[in-house]
């Protein structure tokens, strides 16, 4: 899946969800993934699912995941990766940065569990991407924002509504409702001049 094609599809859900987002109740955190985790402490193929889920990632992925957050997390995050792979096939590229972010997301809050974060939380970790403008005065770090925020956003949707099928009829959880986009500004940022001299959007 390219990222043009996942701010498509974004845009697309946000649509849908925008005509019932203010009849869907304010979730409250459930421990159903959590206690799932905890179920799945002694799964004897957790391992092999661990593989699968970082299969051509750099080996010291793996060893965060294990190390340096907590079980119960990583434990979500496979089980969020082996749910991906089955509804939209995601491509090794993609399936392996997902990662590198959730565990980036995991490590920033440590050792809070991902079904107790909050909104302000959310806004902070995604607050910490802003770079000055002295250091990026052509404000790429919006890109990686955006980017975030969706892969977030696809996650806690999961996370709330795993039920709910087809994905994409899958609500926003109202906590994470107003966060600020730069929707617009992300797919201009992955515009780039060909050497040609004709402007062309990427297939990234």
């Amino acid at each position: 899946m390219s990222k043009c094609e996942l701010i498509q599809n974004e845009k697309k859900e946000n649509d849908n969800n925008n005509l019932v987002s203010s009849s869907v109740p304010s979730p409250t955190p459930t421990p159903i993934q959590g206690q799932q985790a905890n179920n799945n402490y002694n799964d004897p193929n957790f391992d092999r699912k661990l593989d699968l889920v970082t299969a051509g990632a750099r080996p010291y992925i793996k060893d965060h995941l294990l190390h340096r957050i907590p079980r119960q997390n990583c434990i979500t995050i496979v089980n969020y990766m082996l749910a991906m792979q089955t509804e939209v096939s995601p491509s090794e590229r993609y399936r392996i940065d997902t990662i590198y972010k959730f565990k980036l997301f995991a490590e920033f809050h440590n050792p809070k569990p991902f079904e107790e974060i909050t909104r302000q939380e959310v806004i902070d970790f995604l607050d910490s991407l802003r770079k000055p403008e002295t250091v990026d005065p052509l404000h790429q770090w919006q890109g990686t924002y955006e980017l975030n925020r969706i892969i977030l956003l696809r996650f806690f949707r999961w996370l709330y509504y795993e039920k709910v099928v087809p994905h994409s009829k899958r609500p926003t959880p109202s906590f994470y409702c107003l966060i600020r986009t730069y929707a617009i500004l992300y797919l201009v940022y992955y515009f780039s001049l060909t050497l040609s001299g004709q402007f062309q959007l990427l297939n990234l």
